[in-house]
């Protein structure tokens, strides 16, 4: 038995100030990026990469500033014999920046840009543009490679060469710098939540999320919210300590919050508030309703079709108790159901392709992501980035409105100079 005597909370954290999260208003020196001591050093003929995971807050949005600033400082062994020696800059594997390694120093530093946009093309296309431009998880390699080229001996005089390892490090001091970004997010988005739990932990102890789930909900529903809340401490490094926990929608409990709820099934979801379940179950109903069909046609005249056991559901739409905010349903149906998503949740790697608003969970399938309900936004943008943002949906309407400025600005121009001539005859 424990007491606790003159319990204090803690206070609640603020916006986007998760542990495992970057900070984006300053710069970051990759002392603060690195897990363990002797993870910025490698050693060996071959030394191993060197690799730093950078997770960043799920809605950082950008339009014209495109570039991340690095500043990066390297020491290494200097190349042997005068053999080729590169050092290459990676980011989620894709290759940046290679950089020689010059046979008369052992260190060296560079400034450099590079971009998180997949390319402008891109941007013209409506199903590829992003809500946000970076990603949530990223890895930053430094792989130093050195060539090797050793003399061999002949059967009349045999030789025996050592090998020296070479060793290479990064410096703590180096940084880099995400500041500039502003946090702006188009919903729903499912890949939002399944990678990083947002919009929930974008307050990392959840101070401003509301969990319905019924009074006697039963031991596979309290299972999948455990491994939820779980799910969300591994994903923002801090405990999820603040939630607010309540069995149906009353006292303005609502007001501010996102709103996260466990349930079996969309009449457990109507009996917890007005919530609004219809969108979810709409697209449910259609998908099981075509999956029978296309099986029954399938199926020979005297064969017996028998739907799949379990399914899982989980969807988001707009909270009708707030703007801007969420509601998040994550549904298992019965004992199977609740057993295929917890085991979706406890494999982060089978949810990285879930998106769109409703994502549906069968059994032996991959997950089928819908787009259902309308938009809505969260975060803030100045008024011209929205203004390029709204245009960027809209090539053509981008293309007048450039050719509108053009044309207001040749106009300008030619009464500038044309009331600058009519000046001058005035005067002569």
């Amino acid at each position: 038995m424990v007491t606790i005597e003159n319990f204090k909370g803690e206070p609640d954290r603020k916006a986007y100030d998760a542990p495992s999260w970057v900070n984006t208003d300053q710069k970051i020196p990759f002392e603060k990026l690195s897990k363990y001591r002797g993870q910025l050093t490698s050693t060996g003929l071959h030394p191993a990469p060197i690799k730093l995971d950078v997770r960043l807050p799920p809605d950082l949005f950008m339009v014209n500033r495109s570039n991340v600033n690095l500043d990066l400082r390297y020491r290494y062994t200097r190349p042997m014999g005068g053999e080729p020696a590169q050092m290459r800059f990676l980011l989620n594997d894709q290759l940046v920046e290679s950089y020689d390694l010059s046979p008369t120093k052992t260190s060296n530093s560079f400034m450099s840009q590079f971009s998180f946009i997949n390319g402008l093309a891109n941007l013209w296309n409506n199903t590829s543009i992003p809500s946000r431009l970076l990603s949530a998880e990223n890895q930053l390699t430094f792989d130093f490679q050195y060539g090797l080229a050793v003399d061999g001996g002949t059967q009349a005089n045999c030789k025996s060469v050592t090998l020296i390892p070479n060793q290479v490090e990064i410096d703590p001091n180096s940084t880099i710098d995400f500041s500039g970004f502003y946090h702006f997010a188009r919903l729903p988005d499912l890949k939002l939540f399944t990678v990083s739990g947002y919009p929930f932990t974008k307050y990392a102890d959840l101070s401003q999320t509301l969990v319905l789930m019924k009074k006697d909900a039963p031991a596979n529903v309290m299972t999948t919210m455990l491994n939820t809340m779980g799910r969300f401490g591994a994903q923002t490094g801090a405990p999820v300590t603040k939630v607010t926990f309540d069995s149906a929608i009353q006292n303005d409990n609502a007001q501010h919050r996102d709103i996260l709820v466990f349930a079996e099934n969309s009449a457990d979801i109507g009996n917890l508030g007005k919530l609004e379940p219809e969108i979810i179950l709409e697209k449910v109903k259609g998908n099981l309703k075509s999956n029978f069909e296309a099986k029954s046609k399938d199926a020979a005249p005297q064969s017996t079709v028998t739907e799949d056991t379990g399914i899982a559901t989980i969807a988001q739409y707009e909270s009708p108790y707030g703007s801007g905010r969420s509601v998040v349903a994550i549904l298992g149906d019965g004992q199977d159901g609740s057993y295929l998503l917890n085991k979706r949740l406890m494999n982060p790697g089978d949810l990285k392709m879930v998106g769109g608003g409703v994502a549906i969970f069968k059994p032996n399938a991959q997950p089928a992501s819908y787009m259902v309900g309308p938009d809505y936004y969260t975060g803030s943008l100045p008024w011209h980035q929205r203004v390029w943002y709204s245009l960027l949906d809209q090539p053509l309407l981008l293309v007048l409105f450039t050719l509108v400025c053009a044309l207001l600005f040749a106009g300008g121009i030619y009464y500038l100079m044309h009331s600058l001539i009519r000046f001058r005859n005035r005067r002569n």
